[in-house]
């Protein structure tokens, strides 16, 4: 990934691939390149369920140290996060927030009650897990990264 750039904080910054197509193959390509992140673009790109499933995987698979597999969804709804999660992903970004509550509404979706409304079924996403279903949920609720994007100006308003 090259030269490391340095956060005010002094902590690293983080570098991501941003990639809009489905390939695993060309995804498990960028992975590899040391990249801390690969973003699965579903908003603007072309994938569906079974290439992301795919993109997730090669996204995971490529190196010992793979990076984080992040997932833009297409919109904020349930459907969108939960397909996103139950299909492996570590983060999810969520395009086209505009206020506090659509904010507000995006983490819960993320999150296993009590912290949130998600439905669970992430039959894929737990594949491996040898703790119990609640150990997981609490897991999934501690570990899942929720970036939102506020893409306008009354967003920031």
């Amino acid at each position: 990934a090259g030269q490391q750039q340095v956060a005010p904080s002094g902590a690293r910054a983080k570098i991501a691939a941003w990639i809009v197509g489905g390939s695993p193959l060309y995804t498990e390509v960028i992975a590899r390149q040391g990249f801390d992140a690969v973003v699965v673009d579903q908003q603007h790109g072309t994938g569906e369920v079974v290439p992301l499933l795919q993109a997730i995987d090669a996204a995971r698979d490529a190196a010992g140290n793979a990076p984080l597999a992040v997932v833009r969804i297409e919109e904020l709804s349930d459907g969108a996060i939960a397909k996103a999660l139950d299909a492996g992903a570590a983060a999810l970004i969520c395009p086209m927030i505009n206020s506090v509550e659509e904010c507000e509404a995006f983490v819960r979706a993320t999150k296993f009650p009590p912290a949130g409304h998600r439905s669970y079924g992430p039959h894929r996403a737990a594949l491996g897990w040898e703790g119990s279903r609640g150990d997981w949920t609490r897991a999934s609720n501690a570990c899942v990264q929720s970036f939102a994007m506020l893409e306008t100006r009354g967003a920031a308003e």
